[in-house]
Formats: C-alpha cells, sequence, structure tokens
C-alpha cells in the first residue's frame, strides 16, 4: 500500500512541476496562464494533501 501511495505523490508532483514549467516552453496569452494554470495548481496542490494525509494515516495503521 506505500508503494501506491508514493507512486500516486511521485505522479501528482510530476503534474505540478509539467503545469508551473508549461508557460516557459509554449508562449499562452494572459488569461491563459492567469486562470488554467491557478485552477491546476490549485486542483494539484488540494490533490497533494489529500495524498500526504492518507500515507499519514498509512504509516500510522
Amino acid at each position: 500500500m506505500h508503494t501506491i501511495c508514493h507512486a500516486t505523490k511521485g505522479f501528482l508532483l510530476l503534474l505540478f512541476l509539467l503545469v508551473v514549467l508549461d508557460p516557459l516552453f509554449f508562449s499562452r496569452d494572459l488569461v491563459h496562464l492567469l486562470v488554467i494554470h491557478s485552477f491546476f495548481m490549485l486542483l494539484l496542490t488540494v490533490g497533494l494533501l489529500v495524498v500526504e494525509i492518507w500515507c499519514q494515516r498509512l504509516s500510522t495503521e
């Protein structure tokens, strides 16, 4: 179960990194950067927090 936990956390961190680095490689307008990237970064941050809480609960069981 811990392997699934760490794999999920790694996958979400990779997605977070891709969202952060995306504007450096693809030129987009300001609205795209502010709206879409902010939404995905918020979503991924919440996902990482949920997975971290899940991992902590697994480690205490």
